[in-house]
């Protein structure tokens, strides 16, 4: 298992926004962890352990603090990542709570695939971006 960071602290680079939500965050989130919604309607960390911690994920955009605004992406294109693998390989969400990896948990959610670079060499240099898709 070999978990996927974010090159730049503090956010990921938004190259293509299909489909996103705004809520408040329960706790301290950072930028590229999983999130969901939780019964209260704020952001908490999902994770891949059981099926109730796995649905309605999204991508946190940036670090912030409880009681703050995120943005949560579910479907677009992100960079700023590093250790990304192969191309078209998936990314799936971990048992750890809020990680990426290049490995499935329990419950096995693909919620990216590594992608080629769109040549934005303007705020991303890297050669590899990432497709977000996460399932609902």
């Amino acid at each position: 298992m070999a978990a996927v960071a974010t090159t730049v602290t503090g956010k990921v680079e938004v190259i293509r926004d299909d489909r996103s939500k705004t809520l408040v965050a329960a706790a301290d989130i950072n930028a590229w962890q999983a999130i969901r919604k939780n019964t209260s309607g704020k952001w908490v960390l999902a994770n891949a352990t059981d099926a109730a911690n796995s649905v309605g994920v999204h991508i946190a955009l940036r670090t912030v603090k409880a009681g703050q605004a995120l943005t949560g992406m579910r479907r677009g294109k992100l960079g700023g990542l590093a250790a990304l693998g192969t191309y078209q390989a998936p990314l799936y969400l971990s048992d750890t709570s809020g990680t990426i990896q290049t490995t499935a948990g329990t419950v096995s959610v693909v919620l990216a695939r590594v992608a080629a670079s769109t040549g934005n060499v303007i705020t991303d240099a890297h050669d590899k971006n990432v497709e977000v898709d996460c399932p609902f």
